[in-house]
């Protein structure tokens, strides 16, 4: 039968709260008034102020049936006297409609009352059953009566007992009191003063089903029925006299909390449990005081210690927040992972002021949180390397190896690191950050060697506590790295310039480095003076050993035009002009060699044999291919210290920053498969994640990029205008038939995917000529080209009020056909591009400068980089570049440091050409240029469907 008796709990169902009504008296503003002053008024005096009301009320007992009650509802009317008349019945809906809009607005009680009244006067007007809302109405309303004197009568509401009584036989006897009545979830007892109504839910009703009548339980049931009795009490009130046998017993008020794996995360209760693990759960601060239960089989009963339990809890939701929700009794589910590991570490924390009770699931097995004092390093040289390895001592005196921490770091959940045996490891916040900076160097394994450009990495460990043995070389490269931090040097006196603050800082950066022995990008903005900060260098240097500068053969001729106007002093020789065998003879202190990429690399055996005590290598985006000749001979060049001067680290991809890393620091990013599983490949599918912020942080010690935004507030500004030209009908139609033919040309050929990659690379260029010119693709047809008639009259304009411009443009033949179109309108012009010679382009460069020329043509590639063009006030882009930072490269040529008056920049785009659609994909090219330094050329990153789609498009 006790097993019967526990089946029958279940959980408690809420009853309803009774209606709300609300009837405005006639009137107009009037009643607007008095009923906003009914709204603010406390609840406590609207019901006071109902002393007088209108509405009487008689019950009586039906003579139909106990579940019917008989009523009378009659209204009240004052007389001049002021007393009260007998009134009137209230016996239809149109009656107490009437009534209602006399009734005082305080008057909340009738309203209510006649609302419900309202509804059940429709069908009759003598009785309503037990379960009428009406008689939820009437619960302690102070004007109802009964009997024939009309005496004071009340409505009350009490829940049901058990009744739990010992026998003189020793057994228990258990009832529901008041007994259900059959088919009612509510009961009626009727006294002289008052009518006691008894609510029982469903769960209730079931109960008393399975007890019927009166149920005894023999003296081998008791402990269970005792166990079950503090259970009870939760749900019914409890009347025993079996507490007074019982011991009295100690109570924990401890907050215990139940947890149960979800999917993902977890779900956890908040209770206490007074008897220990013999009793059962209650909610915190909430239920009966007074509990029964067994301990070691004896029945014992203890009196809970509400407020401290609600002590416990306040102090459990300080400390652990994020259980915030669950002080009610209420599950608190917490689906993500993450977020159910920082809720479970909180607990932890806590220690023996909470308990954990897990479910019969599998448990999570998290240790306390570890912080950087629990780790323990050995650092030791090894060739090139400083091997590292360790581990994280747990409380247990176990170690978790490093080597499975930094495996496991990329897939863990922030500061939650999970390892191979389901062990979860909670770091501190702080140890989590340093080691996954620490771990941005680690093999796939997690295995860690250091180059020593990266032995700072471990610094921050060091400084924060970690117990680090560190060899005698190691010790000394950290006193280096400090020791180049401390360092503060003065511009050299010889520089024939005054630097700004901004340079000055770069020039200091570039010494420490060179002062530590790592390698450094001057990454900063175009136009911002990088050479000058590099013969800053070169200067303070020279009296280390001589220095090699590389350069891109546009940009030698300025290289020595700025060195010998700014560093006379150094002994500065031209490889490639004259006897290059005396150039590189009786190399010293002081002494510069200038030298192209191509010539560097095709004699780099004889420079591999020298070692330079300084190697700039300008415009350094020339060694983004890891495997181009070019780079393969820059690593072979022996150098104290190099440094990379560049606008655009990265210009296509991530992986031209790699092989320039590997040019400055070898090792620093580790093996190029390595930096393409650990940065290229989760950057390109989620910009925004956290590898981009530790590849940011890697570099950023060897990189320095500023804006011209953030330095040079004394700069004109630029205005950049997109000009939409309309072809002629002519024009249009090659448009249309040459993307035509593209598209039937790619349709036909059966190509692997590489293959086909070129083809239509090369119908895309085909339509960019076509929308340049029409004579680039169809000379025959002898049409007149929109765009160059444009430039035409642009240029005019730009010369009639004594502006001048630059024009770039990709393709030297559309070059050749605006330089026919100047001569023939008389527009005086420079002109350079790859195939100009050094000197020959120099000396173009100068005339310009001097004011010969209205305007300087320009190819892109070749006149985009190292050439000072401030003479120009107006750029114009012939044709859009897949890759918007070329652009801009170009465009500072005449918006940098000696620019004085504002820069516009116009961009030629033919309507409904190919060049709409490249020009769009420039505002979607940025986002890792701004994090991680560069542009990225999407044309080197689409696949064949969609660059078929710009041919579709365009």
């Amino acid at each position: 039968m006790a097993e019967h008796f526990a089946a029958a709990l279940g959980d408690a169902t809420a009853t309803p709260a009774g209606p709300w009504s609300w009837r405005q008296p006639e009137a107009s503003w009037q009643r607007a008034l008095r009923a906003i002053e009914a709204y603010v008024k406390p609840v406590g005096e609207r019901v006071a102020g109902a002393k007088h009301s209108r509405i009487r009320v008689k019950l009586s007992r039906d003579y139909r049936g106990d579940h019917l009650v008989g009523i009378e509802v009659r209204e009240l009317r004052p007389t001049a006297k002021g007393a009260w008349t007998g009134g009137r019945l209230l016996e239809t809906a149109r009656s107490v409609e009437d009534a209602t809009s006399r009734i005082d607005p305080d008057d909340i009680r009738a309203i209510e009352l006649l609302a419900q009244w309202r509804r059940a006067a429709t069908g009759h007007a003598d009785y309503v059953e037990l379960s009428s809302p009406v008689l939820d109405a009437l619960i302690e309303y102070p004007h109802v009566v009964t009997g024939n004197d009309d005496h004071a009568f009340r409505v009350v509401k009490h829940a049901p007992r058990l009744l739990i009584r010992r026998d003189r036989d020793g057994n228990a006897r258990v009832q529901i009191e008041p007994p259900p009545t059959e088919d009612s979830r509510r009961a009626g007892e009727w006294t002289r003063d008052q009518l006691v109504l008894t609510e029982f839910d469903a769960d209730t009703l079931k109960l008393a089903s399975a007890l019927g009548e009166e149920t005894t339980f023999p003296d081998q049931a008791l402990p269970a029925l005792l166990a079950l009795a503090p259970q009870l009490s939760r749900r019914i009130e409890v009347d025993t006299d079996y507490g007074a046998a019982a011991v009295v017993a100690q109570v924990d008020s401890r907050i215990h909390v139940q947890v149960e794996p979800l999917k993902e995360g977890l779900r956890m209760r908040l209770r206490t449990r007074p008897l220990g693990v013999d009793g059962i759960y209650f909610v915190p601060a909430v239920g009966t005081t007074e509990i029964l239960g067994l301990r070691d089989g004896a029945p014992v009963r203890a009196r809970r210690m509400l407020a401290d339990e609600q002590r416990e809890l306040n102090q459990l939701l300080l400390d652990a927040p994020l259980l915030a929700g669950g002080e009610n009794g209420d599950d608190i589910d917490i689906p993500a992972a993450e977020t159910a590991l920082e809720a479970l570490s909180q607990l932890l924390e806590l220690g023996e002021r909470v308990l954990l009770d897990w479910s019969q699931h599998k448990r999570w097995s998290l240790t306390r949180r570890l912080g950087v004092g629990q780790l323990a390093l050995k650092v030791r040289a090894q060739r090139d390397w400083f091997h590292t390895e360790g581990g994280l001592k747990l409380d247990d005196g176990q170690v978790v190896s490093l080597a499975s921490l930094l495996e496991a770091l990329p897939s863990s959940q922030g500061r939650f690191v999970r390892l191979a045996d389901d062990r979860i490891i909670a770091l501190s916040q702080e140890l989590a950050r340093q080691l996954r900076q620490v771990r941005a160097l680690a093999d796939q394994r997690g295995r860690l060697d250091l180059a020593p450009v990266a032995a700072a990495i471990l610094q921050p460990l060091i400084d924060a506590g970690a117990d680090i043995d560190l060899d005698q070389a190691f010790e000394e490269q950290l006193r280096r790295i400090a020791r180049a931090e401390e360092i503060n040097p003065e511009v050299p006196a010889n520089l024939e310039a005054e630097l700004r603050d901004y340079q000055i800082e770069g020039y200091r950066w570039l010494m420490r480095l060179a002062s530590w022995g790592a390698g450094a990008c001057l990454a900063d903005d175009m136009g911002l003076g990088k050479t000058l900060q590099a013969l800053a260098l070169l200067l303070a240097r020279a009296p280390v050993g001589p220095a090699l500068v590389v350069a891109p053969t546009s940009v030698v001729a300025n290289w020595r035009s700025e060195a010998q106007r700014f560093a006379p002093s150094l002994e500065l020789r031209v490889y490639g002009e004259g006897d290059r065998v005396q150039a590189l003879d009786q190399l010293g202190a002081g002494c510069v060699i200038l030298i192209s990429y191509g010539l560097l690399t095709l004699n780099i055996k004889t420079f591999a044999d020298i070692e330079f005590a300084t190697l700039v290598m300008d415009e350094a985006q020339a060694i983004k291919n890891a495997q181009a000749q070019r780079t393969l001979a820059i690593r072979r060049v022996q150098a104290d210290f190099r440094v990379a001067t560049t606008g655009t680290p990265i210009e296509n991809h991530l992986g031209e920053l790699w092989s320039l890393m590997r040019v400055l620091n070898p090792g620093l990013l580790g093996s190029q498969e390595h930096f393409g599983k650990r940065f290229i490949a989760p950057i390109e599918r989620n910009s925004r994640g956290p590898e981009r912020e530790a590849l940011r942080r890697l570099i950023s010690p060897f990189m320095l990029r500023r804006l011209k935004s953030q330095v040079l507030a004394e700069l004109p500004p630029r205005t950049e205008i997109v000009l939409t030209i309309e072809p002629s009908a002519g024009e249009a139609k090659l448009l249309a038939a040459v993307r035509r033919q593209a598209l039937e040309r790619l349709e036909t050929g059966a190509l692997p995917e590489e293959a086909k990659r070129f083809h239509v690379l090369a119908e895309i260029t085909r339509l960019r000529r076509a929308a340049c010119h029409p004579s680039l693709v169809a000379p025959e047809l002898n049409l007149t080209g929109a765009k160059l008639e444009h430039l035409l009259e642009l240029v005019a304009e730009l010369k009639e009020n004594r502006h001048r411009a630059l024009v770039f443009s990709q393709f030297v033949d559309y070059l050749a056909l605006v330089r026919i179109a100047f001569d023939r309108a008389g527009i005086s012009y420079q002109y350079l591009d790859g195939s100009t010679p050094p000197k020959a382009r120099e000396a173009a460069v100068n005339a310009f400068q001097a004011g010969s020329g209205d305007v300087f043509l320009l190819s892109l590639k070749a006149g985009g980089v190292g050439l000072n063009l401030t003479a120009a006030d107006y750029v114009i882009h012939l044709d859009p570049w897949w890759n918007p930072a070329v652009e801009q490269q170009a465009t500072d040529r005449a918006h940098r440091i000696g620019q004085t008056r504002p820069v516009t920049v116009y961009k030629l785009v033919v309507k409904g050409s190919i060049e709409e659609q490249i020009l769009a994909l420039h505002g979607s090219k940025r986002e890792i240029a701004d994090s991680v330094l560069a542009d990225q050329d999407v044309a080197t990153r689409m696949n064949v469907g969609e660059l078929i789609g710009l041919l579709q498009m365009g």
